[in-house]
């Protein structure tokens, strides 16, 4: 039992490795890479006093932004296969939260649907380019691994004695991620004070301490006071305003597009048949009231979907309201069944990492991999614990749904990358005769064909313009001429 759940996390993860770096062979550097590959341009002396600079002035993701320069400084392979490995790093400690005795395939297949089934845009602003991986690739990973390890400790009589360490930097990464690994000690240390009477080790309180010391370094940086009084608020009116704005933009960028679609599909396919098998249990009642109010904010939520425009009143109500609480009250009613917390722990994440966000002036498609992070493991999770028939039969099928999906989506990926990839080396060829004719006269580069399947170019925005001459060592006097 325990080597075939072995084969379970390893095979998933492999697999989840082989299909990223298979899309991330053709990725090369986009937008912030151009800006940052500057520190690394110099001595290790430049390279640090850079970064420090920046951590006082620009952004206080320090931990993040030594990674992104340090990896911008060397050959762009090494990140390919990091970062191929981050993801499949993703997908191994996620299955290590799973039930030990429940359903090992199923959630293999949920995660590993889920990582090749995120689609653009969200794709595209956090994963494929080197500084968007850095940002919110390995936020997740380090949850994740962080996660794996309390859940193990909490359950063990002995002490981890690194596991202070790993908090710290768990949450020492960016706002969403490092509120999301102070979020999970407070949660899980919680329930074991609280809820089960057990005492708190040494090393656990530590951890929470040094959880609190991570998130600290980012959010409480001299660089976001800074940037807070200098961002532009995309709405006038005040905060009151700004957060009306985000929610209003959350219910149509979260809820209703496309490349979020089958991740909703799993949350609420999870929520409905882990309800169903609640409905002879202690909580009947609640649990057929979750099913009913589930079921309706799918069907409200598919036509909407399909392009039904009537009832915006009720948007938020049916599509946010309806979707979360059932879902919350399903995880719920397994924790008083079972005494694991990792479902509900895994919604409050999701849903928390993009509560936190309605304050923010600067909101995208990329702060929703948090919440696909959570989504995710919250379905594999609830899919791996349902044994009765009608729930396997029903858990089988939106399996092999998710993965069809997901493998239609992954191919467009892998093509779109493709595509743009022939262009890109074509431009770096021209670069290096460039350079080879002593940089005379003008340089011609073409522009991507596909835009959806990569982050800014110069062409895009002209703020990247003399970055991108100096990534590349083009003298800023030359004229770039995009075709």
């Amino acid at each position: 039992m325990k080597r075939e759940g072995v084969f379970f996390r390893v095979l998933p993860a492999v697999l989840a490795f082989m299909g990223t770096f298979a899309v991330l062979a053709n990725v090369f550097l986009y937008g912030d890479d151009f800006f940052y590959s500057a520190f690394s341009k110099q001595d290790a002396t430049y390279y640090f006093s850079r970064n420090i600079q920046h951590y006082f002035m620009a952004n206080g993701r320090v931990v993040v932004h030594l990674l992104v320069t340090l990896f911008l400084g060397i050959n762009l392979w090494v990140w390919r296969i990091c970062n191929a490995a981050m993801l499949g790093g993703i997908v191994y400690f996620s299955l290590r939260l799973m039930p030990e005795k429940g359903n090992k395939s199923v959630p293999a297949a949920i995660c590993l649907a889920f990582i090749l089934g995120i689609g653009m845009p969200v794709y595209r602003q956090s994963v494929y380019w080197l500084t968007g991986s850095f940002n919110y690739v390995y936020p997740i990973l380090m949850l994740v691994i962080y996660w794996s390890v309390l859940k193990q400790e909490i359950e063990s009589k002995k002490s981890c004695q690194f596991l202070p360490v790993l908090a710290f930097f768990a949450s020492a990464t960016v706002e969403q991620g490092g509120m999301m690994a102070f979020g999970l000690n407070v949660i899980l240390l919680g329930e074991k004070k609280f809820f089960r009477k057990e005492k708190l080790k040494r090393c656990e309180i530590m951890a929470l301490i040094a959880s609190f010391a991570g998130i600290v370094t980012v959010v409480c940086s001299p660089a976001q006071f800074l940037r807070a009084s200098v961002e532009e608020n995309p709405v006038d009116g005040g905060l009151l305003s700004l957060i009306v704005y985000n929610v209003k933009g959350f219910c149509r960028n979260f809820m209703m597009t496309r490349h979020m679609a089958i991740f909703h599909v799993g949350v609420f396919s999870a929520s409905a048949v882990t309800l169903l098998g609640e409905l002879r249990g202690q909580y009947k009642k609640l649990a057929t009231a979750a099913l009913c109010v589930c079921v309706l904010s799918f069907i409200w939520w598919a036509a909407m979907m399909l392009g039904y425009t009537g009832g915006r009143s009720l948007y938020f109500l049916t599509c946010i309201f309806g979707y979360s609480a059932s879902a919350l009250v399903a995880a719920g009613l397994v924790y008083r069944r079972y005494g694991d917390v990792t479902g509900l722990t895994a919604l409050v994440l999701a849903f928390g990492s993009q509560l936190m966000m309605i304050v923010s002036p600067v909101i995208g498609e990329r702060n929703m991999l948090f919440y696909i992070a959570g989504a995710m493991i919250f379905t594999a999770w609830s899919f791996g614990l349902c044994g009765e028939i009608k729930q396997k039969i029903t858990v089988y099928a939106v399996t092999a749904v998710l993965i069809s999906v997901a493998l239609i989506i992954y191919s467009g990926t892998v093509t779109g990358y493709w595509k743009n990839a022939g262009v890109y080396r074509e431009n770096l060829t021209k670069i290096k005769e460039y350079a080879e004719q002593h940089n005379r006269g003008s340089l011609e580069q073409k522009k991507l064909p596909e835009d959806s399947y990569g982050w800014a170019m110069p062409y895009h925005n002209a703020y990247y313009e003399p970055y991108y001459n100096i990534c590349f060592d083009i003298p800023q006097d030359t004229e770039v001429e995009w075709k």
